[in-house]
């Protein structure tokens, strides 16, 4: 094991992947804690950005990660499905929502390895 420079708080956020312990010194008494392993997945966590939201006109999707085959469906309270785009290629997208009645609505965004949903008010 190797010591981490500046971790003496109550708290530590790690940094990288590994095995974290603690170790507690009272007076004469030391004590470690068992292990905690963090997976190298824990530190990328990509999220779509959708903006602005709230929305007048358009709304602009950006992808974490580089789409082949997106598609992205803008449903009503009901499920029903207001707008639909598919086949989308790249990372940057928008949607015209000028048209829609003021409401919320949920938008969902889709590609090969995961599904964002997110609700959208439309002033």
């Amino acid at each position: 094991f190797e010591l981490i420079d500046n971790a003496k708080s109550i708290e530590y956020k790690a940094s990288k992947s590994g095995d974290y312990a603690v170790i507690i010194y009272n007076n004469f008494c030391i004590d470690t804690s068992t292990c905690i392993s963090i997976p190298e997945e824990a530190f990328y966590k990509p999220e779509f950005v959708v903006y602005p939201n709230p929305t007048n006109d358009l709304l602009y999707i950006e992808s974490p990660s580089l789409w082949q085959n997106g598609e992205i469906r803008l449903m009503n309270m009901t499920g029903q499905t207001i707008l639909h785009r598919k086949q989308l290629k790249g990372t940057k997208f928008s949607l015209n929502t000028a048209m829609l009645s003021k409401g919320i609505y949920t938008l969902q965004c889709r590609d090969d390895e995961q599904v964002y949903m997110v609700k959208i008010v439309k002033e």
